[in-house]
């Protein structure tokens, strides 16, 4: 990456402006370094290339693993349900077609709805 060119990158989070908080290389060129932005996020340059992507960390990530684990131990006790098999229904409730809970869902208020005394 060339220091002539920072003025076109922004923060992907913010949108603000990035500064070249660390480099490496010669002359005009930056082999690797940081760019940093106000809002507090810093982005490597690694073999001249800025890796101005935004995504979650690894603690995010973790912590929404750990908080997955806690919701399913919580949903079995709560089912009185094997741990095992609430882990698999959940796992199979994306292969669950939308049309398919829809039609089961709209044949089941029919039933019921048949069924009541009026």
């Amino acid at each position: 990456m060339r220091e002539s060119s920072l003025n076109v990158y922004r923060c992907p989070a913010c949108r603000g402006p990035l500064a070249l908080a660390r480099r490496d290389g010669t002359g005009e060129e930056v082999t690797t370094g940081v760019l940093s932005c106000g809002c507090g996020i810093s982005f490597p340059v690694e073999n001249g290339v800025p890796a101005l992507v935004h995504p979650p960390s690894q603690d995010y990530l973790r912590e929404n693993a750990e908080t997955y684990d806690e919701l399913i131990s919580f949903e079995a006790r709560l089912l009185e349900d094997d741990e095992r098999k609430v882990r698999t229904l959940a796992a199979d409730l994306p292969r669950t077609s939308r049309t398919s809970f829809r039609g089961s869902r709209a044949a089941a208020s029919s039933s019921r709805s048949t069924s009541l005394p009026r």
